[in-house]
């Protein structure tokens, strides 16, 4: 039978590099039962030197070459990360282990910080608001007193008194009084009087305006305790919800009616972001 060319041999051989003819490579050796005329295996060259040549010529193909140096490279590859990953499982995964059960019982504390931190903020903000409210014990704030310009406040207010809360209270009674708030800017009408905020000298001279102060149920005016700005926001949240008729003050603490029952907070109001508590009195 006649020789191969050597095209023809470097086709085959191609094929057997690339994967791509595995079975025909394969059917294409002789077997041991072949005859003798077909041992040397059909398109394979008869000597030696045949061989070479044929040889000479697949390592001059680039071609060729490159198909198998692109075979041992991902055979490399495949081997070096079975190696990498046997080894990263072998050295680095207890560490990593180890770590992530450290940062674990990192964060666990942090969130224990935090918590304690935000409680103590808490009980400090409380302490703040009780300290505040306590300077205001002597305070009022009055809503709806006409305002005119160059006005004397403190006459105003003692005439309110004496007039409509039957209350004799002169000047030497308040400590100070004046308005809060500013003044509209040029060209902007004022829609309502500021509020008067009025410290008198003695607790129980402020506990007589405040306890007068339903005889100016159906007027303009109205007069209320000075708040902090805790207790104000605490008593707005609760007069939103039960209407400003069944909500009032009593020395800084927020009462409501809802039905026939009578509510008050703690002598604290509740934290702001907290849920607002209700406790029956």
């Amino acid at each position: 039978m006649p020789n191969s060319s050597p095209a023809v041999l470097r086709s085959k051989l191609t094929k057997v590099a690339t994967g791509s003819d595995k079975g025909s490579a394969s059917s294409d050796r002789p077997s041991s039962a072949s005859s003798s005329s077909s041992t040397k295996g059909e398109g394979w060259p008869a000597d030696k030197g045949m061989l070479k040549q044929f040889v000479a010529e697949l390592l001059s193909d680039n071609k060729f070459l490159d198909s198998l140096v692109d075979r041992v490279v991902i055979k490399l590859n495949d081997t070096l990360d079975e190696l990498i990953k046997a080894r990263i499982q072998s050295e680095y995964e207890p560490r990593l282990s180890a770590m992530e059960k450290r940062i674990d019982s990192l964060e666990a504390e942090i969130q224990d910080i935090n918590k304690k931190a935000a409680f103590r903020s808490e009980s400090y903000e409380r302490k703040l608001d009780a300290q505040e409210q306590y300077q205001r014990r002597n305070n009022v704030r009055i809503f709806g007193l006409p305002e005119t310009k160059g006005e004397n406040i403190t006459e105003i207010v003692t005439k309110l008194c004496g007039e409509r809360l039957k209350i004799a209270v002169d000047a030497a009674q308040i400590d100070r009084c004046h308005r809060v708030g500013r003044l509209p800017g040029t060209g902007v009408t004022q829609t309502r009087p500021r509020a008067v905020i009025v410290k008198f000298v003695s607790y129980q001279t402020r506990r007589s305006v405040l306890s007068a102060r339903r005889q100016l149920k159906g007027s303009d005016v109205t007069i209320r305790e000075d708040l902090t700005r805790r207790r104000h926001a605490h008593f707005c949240e609760v007069a939103a919800r039960v209407g400003i008729r069944n909500a009032w003050t009593v020395d800084g603490r927020v009462m409501w009616r809802e039905g026939d029952r009578i509510h008050s907070t703690s002598s604290q109001p509740p934290c702001l972001c907290s849920r607002m508590t209700m406790r029956p009195r």
